[in-house]
């Protein structure tokens, strides 16, 4: 009676050690099959991403007006730096022939009345900042940052709670900055992505 007993035991313990096992490999199968899709997602992202960036070598490449120029240029860094649930919104600066100050020149989703003023000194933030590192600035929140978007403004921005600020270097000469109003999904993923948006920065410089 008592092999009966521990064999029955043993069985019972095989049967529940298998279902334990089967429902183990179920949730890894189910975390595996996850991660293909995440990864599958962010592979045909990268993927729209580049053909993109492709596509705006050859519009670049071609005889455009400079205020058409300036037009793709805005667009095109607006449709790459948004998020679904937020678009970004994108304003490009250049400075004046004497250097004296950094005008509005175009808008994607906006124009220069989302700024206090059309034109700022190169002294004054984000502009001093960029021109003296020469390198893109990522602010988790605008509001807090940058004191020449006029603050009534925010409600018409949505999600676009975070900002890129980035030069436009050739041969560290700087001629022209972007100032991007973004969802914060961009900048969290932004390292990650960075060969990305240094190809991006590059080609519209």
């Amino acid at each position: 009676f008592s092999a009966l007993f521990a064999a029955g035991g043993c069985a019972f313990l095989l049967v529940l050690m298998g279902g334990r096992l089967a429902g183990a490999h179920r949730a890894q199968w189910a975390q595996a099959s996850s991660a293909r899709q995440a990864l599958d997602r962010v592979t045909a992202e990268h993927h729209r991403r580049y053909t993109e960036l492709v596509a705006l070598e050859r519009a670049l490449s071609r005889r455009l007006e400079p205020g058409a120029l300036l037009q793709v240029m805005v667009e095109t860094a607006g449709r790459l730096t948004s998020a679904e649930t937020a678009s970004s919104v994108v304003s490009c600066w250049l400075p004046s022939p004497e250097g004296a100050l950094v005008r509005f020149a175009a808008g994607a989703h906006c124009d220069e009345r989302l700024f206090t003023q059309p034109a700022f000194q190169p002294t004054e933030e984000p502009f001093a900042r960029v021109i003296s590192t020469q390198a893109p600035w990522l602010i988790a929140s605008w509001q807090e940052v940058l004191a020449i978007v006029r603050r009534e403004s925010s409600e018409s921005l949505g999600g676009a709670t975070g900002a890129i600020v980035v030069p436009l270097t050739v041969e560290h000469r700087i001629e022209g900055i972007l100032i991007l109003l973004c969802h914060p999904e961009v900048l969290a993923r932004y390292d990650e992505q960075r060969p990305f948006y240094d190809a991006l920065w590059g080609e519209l410089a």
